[in-house]
């Protein structure tokens, strides 16, 4: 279930689904019940009384109107309020709109029993309907309130985070209220009364379930005092809430006035559409416009539901700053409603009759009703358009604008035309009615126009950096208001460290500015300038805070005189040392792709072919040796991730100073922390190569591997010192400024369930005593706002949004102190070089740990060599590819300066001279072996379990042995020995057995069951490490043993055997960036064979026919900027080159989903799961359009297939031997970290029925 948090954390698309689809189903089933009113009355009752509901559907809008002023309001007015964090806000806007409900349901109630025949007849009641619509209304009425209520509060329920809930009570009621409905009205013939009955019943019970939402678990007491703490924090009825406050009521109604006036209006409209229609079309166009608009209903509440989702979204956003999210939210949301107008308004426009022969079987009204329809339908986009703009200003505080936005469609616009364009019409010698349709298409163009204008006003909401203002008092109860009133206090004093004691406190002004802070300290204990000293906690992706903080102090002129850090506080605070500013650091962290540097995978377009076709199919592979008896579990990863790639990372951001150091000579002297995992002690890193300090503090057990200095073994510092402002002080900061991104202890289990919660919540608890005492040392403590994040949140919009919290949490520590003019200290040493920015020239490539005699083909391979000019981007990438064989693991590289200067490089065309270094690259071997594992489910063959044995098979030269076993319904064995060289590539022995069981079916439509044993040797040579090529050719033996053959059995043998003897070339080009699903890429796949059948259990004879056979499968993947819509043409293709009739075995065969799946030749065709029987000459085109909404993937597949008995018919492409069919697919799929999950809906021209197919996991 989606909780508040995930409002700042989970992707917009997920978010959107998670709460507009429950909120779509509780509308549209709840509007089942206004739709089954009229079906009902219509089929059982007569139109008359279809005409009297329609009368009372104004009343009922005014009734929804004053129930909207409020819902809307509060509902809205909480997203805000949550986003800001603020709890109590929120409960206390739970009970001042439970008060106001009660206050508008007993005046709407009373009012209208008082005033119901005026208002029926002011709304177009006529003496033949009056009767119908008094009836309803007496009994409804009550539950009117009733249904004001449930709206309201699953509107509550939905904005503090339970959606599926919210959709629940709506879709209860719905469902209650249609079988009420066929209980009263078919079958106990109450009539009209019925329908009224059966609304105020179902309505009564969901609004009990409404109400027990927010009444705590311990017993049915309305309310709950505020210190209870055997519940989780959550909106829920309190006592102290209940008081009426006038800012909240006035906030809620400001916001709430605009769906209030839409519904007003409505209303009013009704009452002038109802009147112009007697006018001109009598009781019969009345009653159409209500069948229409219970059709439309259908439209316009998918697109309030979608809405309805996207509002708490918005509005918790809009509150907490996230304007990026906050476009997001609004983009998508457009994009989805525009849709759902587009396909309502086909679907009208195509089908009025179908419609609304659903609601009546009247002749006349379904006369009247099909342009009716039309007119009134045609531009259901640019209602989309409007509505959605007048819900957005709604959600994010913009009353007045929302109000002009919903307005202007139904009253600017609407009114004056409803009178005019139909005395238009007539004066010109048509259709007055006409004119009265017309008059709402026309109001929607230009209600759309006016919106469009308003919403160019208001775009500034979306830029970096708007603040929602605060509307309303904030009390210091509020969280920010604590807190601002905590940062005050703290920065009144000043801790002056005396002889063996922390905390003597003194006293300044709430003016007094930085110089001021330096000022106080005791004369006695500085004989010095004051030095500031900076500590930045540990914290994970969390520590992003850190560069708003920093960015803070840059923009204040307040200098920093040395830096502590531990784990990211040592990643940020290392490189702030080096001479890196706030703002450089922002743009490294935001660019950097974390998803590479924190996992030790190596890409796929690095890897050999080979290699690639062997991880595409498993689901992990782990290396291990033989080398000792318990060298196979010695030799297993110690953590999730080597962290290699985190150690050249830090080493591009830190060149010239990769090299052994003091760092007290950094631009700023720095310090961090680290755990010697030997002794469980902490250990101050002040020298040494800093790349590898700072990786030494960061090292989190078990998620990344330790690191090795001399005789220690280090890991995360967080475990010992997570905040360290006294390795500050002994550095001899007089002032220490300490900014805490650590989470604190979590007391709710449900909030330690995911391996980064544990591990922070760990970390926690093991430093509790320390940070506690640590932070007493600190004269400023800032703390930012880190909720709703954990320590791997690395992607760009969290990053943005902690660095934003950072800065915010500064302001507030630093608020009422302008800093000085002119700041003592600065940057005077040399900074790092950055190689993500900047280019140096090699002067040596050295490779630490590889055999002399493989280093040049080794260097060959990566591109490296002396006189170069590389950046960082060149040295990942050789990384990359020495990863990507196998045989190294933990490459790190430092960089050295030599001093010395490049010649002019006129040769290479090199315009400048770069600065000279060289590189050491070191070398791990890895584990020789390998074993992996492969799992897949499908609806043929059930389950299948790929088993993965490589022996020596990370190694460069010499023998191999491969080993792998598939454990499915057809089984397979593989097994293969290879002798590896640098140049000549591989020679390979082979054997393959399978078993093969499957039911084909022949061009004459008979089917025959197959059952047979495949056994299959190779001898070939083949590529040796190209990347996205890969060719291999040889010889190939083939014998098929027949158990079981049922069917047409003709023209095979009596001895059911058959030997193949093959010479055979594959060549394969593969750059996609997946293996399934890829978004970018191509795949070519090319086998030329040349073909005897011999004589089964025998040396060849060559006694039976001979023949060729080319086979090409070929797909490019096309994604138009980047976006989520992807395009692939393919085609796969099988020619059978021969003048005999080759063995059965070896004809074409089409259908499946996966290629070679029942045989080596098989061609893939969708809309066919059992393979087919085809020409020799076969050519299928296929086209896939993919639409990719985060994990989820819809596909749109056609294909044809194109075939003739032979290759000659083929060539000549004569018209009167086209054996063509066609299928098509519809695919949807997941995609997990185990593979997708896809599900198949297929047809073709030789299966017409419907077939299904799913299957998870990677093929093989």
């Amino acid at each position: 279930m989606p909780s508040p948090h995930d409002f700042e954390t989970r992707s917009i698309p997920r978010l959107l689904w998670a709460y507009a689809m429950p909120a779509i189903v509780g509308q549209l089933i709840s509007s089942i019940y206004n739709i089954a009113d009229r079906v009902i009355l219509g089929q059982y009752v007569g139109p008359m009384a279809i005409a009297g509901l329609a009368i009372t559907l104004p009343v009922m809008n005014i009734i929804h109107a004053f129930g909207s002023l409020v819902g809307a309001g509060s509902s809205a007015r909480m997203s805000i309020v949550l986003g800001r964090k603020d709890l109590p806000w929120a409960e206390k806007i739970l009970g001042n709109s439970m008060l106001l409900t009660f206050f508008f349901g007993f005046f709407f109630v009373a009012g209208g029993y008082l005033f119901m025949n005026p208002l029926l007849s002011a709304f177009g009641a006529s003496p033949d309907t009056i009767a119908y619509a008094r009836q309803y209304m007496n009994i409804v009425l009550p539950g009117m309130f009733l249904t004001t209520l449930t709206f309201n509060l699953t509107g509550l329920i939905r904005a503090s985070g339970h959606p599926t809930k919210s959709m629940w009570i709506l879709v209860g009621g719905a469902l209650l209220n249609i079988l009420l409905d066929l209980l009263f009205i078919p079958l106990l013939h109450l009539g009209i009364a019925g329908a009224a009955w059966a609304t105020t019943v179902s309505m009564t019970v969901a609004a009990l379930f409404s109400v027990l939402h927010f009444i705590p678990s311990g017993g049915f007491r309305c309310f709950r005092k505020s210190g209870d703490p055997s519940r989780q924090p959550t909106v829920l009825f309190r006592r102290h809430a209940w008081v009426p406050r006038p800012y909240i009521i006035r906030n809620i109604l400001a916001i709430g006035v605009s769906p209030f006036l839409m519904n007003l209006a409505a209303s009013g409209v009704a009452v002038v559409i109802n009147r112009q229609l007697l006018r001109y079309g009598g009781d019969l166009a009345v009653g159409t416009y209500g069948i229409i608009n219970s059709a439309s209903l259908i439209v316009f509440l998918l697109m309030m539901g979608i809405c309805q989702g996207m509002q708490p979204i918005a509005g918790y956003n809009y509150g907490a700053g996230h304007t990026h999210r906050l476009r997001q939210v609004y983009r998508l949301t457009m994009a989805v409603c525009l849709l759902t107008g587009l396909l309502g308004t086909l679907a009208c426009c195509c089908f009025p009759r179908l419609i609304l022969r659903c609601f009546t079987t009247d002749a006349t009204l379904i006369s009247i009703g099909i342009p009716a329809m039309r007119y009134l339908t045609v531009m259901f986009p640019l209602i989309a358009f409007t509505v959605i703009n007048s819900q957005f200003f709604q959600s994010i505080d913009k009353p007045w604008i929302a109000i002009v936005t919903s307005l202007s469609r139904q009253v600017l616009f609407l009114v004056p035309m409803m009178f005019l364009v139909p005395l238009l019409f007539v004066r010109s010698g048509a259709d007055g009615l006409t004119g009265v349709w017309f008059s709402c298409t026309l109001s929607d163009i230009f209600g759309a126009l006016l919106s469009a204008i308003l919403f160019y006003s208001q775009r500034a909401v979306f830029r970096p950096g708007y603040v929602a203002p605060d509307r309303g008092p904030r009390k210091s109860h509020t969280p920010s208001g604590t807190a601002a009133a905590l940062t005050l206090a703290l920065l009144l004093t000043l801790a002056a460290p005396a002889k063996g004691q922390v905390g003597q406190m003194g006293s300044m002004g709430p003016t007094a500015p930085v110089s001021s802070i330096v000022s106080t300290v005791p004369v006695d204990t500085v004989t010095h300038a004051p030095r500031i000293g900076l500590v930045l906690g540990g914290g994970g992706a969390k520590g992003a805070s850190h560069i708003g903080v920093l960015r803070y102090l840059e923009d204040h002129g307040i200098p920093v005189h040395c830096v502590v850090g531990t784990s990211m506080g040592a990643i940020i605070g290392g490189f702030y040392a080096l001479g890196y500013n706030a703002r450089q650091l922002d743009t490294i962290i935001s660019r950097i792709d974390w998803s590479y540097y924190l996992s030790g995978s190596v890409g796929r377009a690095y890897l050999p072919s080979s290699s690639r076709q062997r991880t595409d199919r498993l689901l992990f592979t782990v290396p291990f040796s033989f080398r000792s008896p318990d060298s196979v579990g010695s030799t297993l990863p110690s953590s999730f991730v080597g962290g290699s790639n985190l150690t050249n990372l830090f080493a591009n951001l830190s060149v010239g100073y990769t090299d052994s150091c003091s760092f007290d000579s950094l631009p700023i002297p720095f310090a961090c922390v680290a755990t010697d995992l030997r002794t469980g002690g902490e250990v101050v890193l002040r020298s040494g190569c800093l790349p590898m300090a700072i990786r030494a503090s960061m090292a989190i057990p078990g998620v990344f591997a330790p690191v090795v200095l001399d005789t220690l073994l280090l890991a995360d510092g967080g475990m010992v010192n997570n905040f360290p402002a006294d390795i500050c002080r002994a550095m001899g900061a007089d002032i220490v400024i300490g900014v805490e991104v650590g989470d604190e202890l979590v007391a709710d289990p449900s909030r330690l369930r995911t391996l980064p919660q544990l591990v922070s919540q760990l970390m926690s608890i093991v430093v509790s005593a320390k940070t506690s005492s640590n932070r007493q040392l600190c004269d400023i403590y800032i703390r930012p706002d880190i909720s709703g994040y954990h320590i791997l949140s690395f992607n760009p919009a969290a990053v943005d949004t902690l660095v934003r919290r950072g800065y915010e949490a500064a302001v507030l520590a630093f608020a009422g102190r302008p800093a000085p003019a002119h700041p003592a200290g600065g940057r005077s040493r040399r900074r790092a070089v950055n190689l993500y920015a900047d280019t140096i020239l090699l002067s040596s490539v050295n490779l630490i740990g590889a055999p002399v005699s493989e280093q040049p083909w080794l260097l060959r391979k990566t591109g490296l060599d002396k006189g170069l000019p590389v950046t960082a981007a060149d040295l990942d990438r050789a990384v990359e590819i020495l990863t990507a064989t196998g045989a190294w693991r933990d490459i790190t590289y430092r960089v050295h300066r030599t001093g010395l200067r490049g010649d002019t490089l006129a040769v290479l065309g090199l315009p400048n001279r770069y600065d000279t270094y060289r590189l050491d690259i070191s070398l791990q071997p890895e584990a020789p072996h390998t074993f992996g594992l492969g799992f897949r489910y499908d609806s043929e063959e059930s389950a299948s379990i790929l088993l993965d044995l490589g022996l020596r098979r990370n190694r460069f030269a010499g023998a191999k042995l491969d080993l792998r076993a598939r454990l499915s319904y057809n089984p397979r064995l593989y097994a293969a020995g290879s002798l590896s060289g640098f140049a000549l590539g591989n020679l390979n022995l082979d054997y393959r057995y399978g078993r093969t069981d499957y039911t084909l079916t022949q061009p004459s439509g008979l089917q025959q069951h197959i059952d047979y044993d495949d056994h299959r040797f190779r001898l070939y040579l083949s590529d040796y490490s190209l990347l996205r090529f890969s060719l291999s050719g040889g010889l190939s033996h083939r014998l098929i043993h027949y158990r079981s053959l049922l069917g047409d059995t003709a023209d095979l043998p009596s001895h059911h055997d058959n030997g193949t003897l093959t010479l055979f070339l594959h060549a394969r080009y593969d750059n996609l960036d997946a293996p399934l699903l890829a978004t970018r890429g191509s795949l070519v796949s090319l086998a030329v064979s040349l073909n005897a059948d011999t004589a089964a259990g025998s040396l060849p004879s060559f006694r039976h026919s001979r023949w060729g056979d080319i086979t090409l499968h070929a797909a490019t993947h096309l994604t138009p900027g980047g976006g989520p819509v992807t395009l692939v043409p393919a085609l796969a293709m099988r020619w059978l080159v021969t003048s005999d009739t080759p063995h059965r075995s070896h004809r074409n065969l089409v259908g499946g989903v996966m290629p070679g799946r029942y045989v080596d030749h098989q061609l893939p065709f969708l809309g066919l799961l059992a393979p087919h029987v085809v020409g020799d000459a076969a050519l299928i085109l296929r086209c896939d359009l993919r639409l990719r909404l985060g994990r989820h993937h819809l596909s749109l597949i056609g294909n044809y297939l194109y075939h003739t008995p032979d290759l000659e018919h083929f060539m000549r492409f004569d018209p009167s031997d086209l054996r063509g069919q066609t299928g098509a697919a519809l695919r949807y799929a997941y995609t997990t970290r185990f593979g997708p999950v896809s599900l198949d809906l297929a047809a073709s021209t030789l299966h017409p029925t419907p077939q299904l197919y799913l299957s998870f996991g990677h093929n093989f």
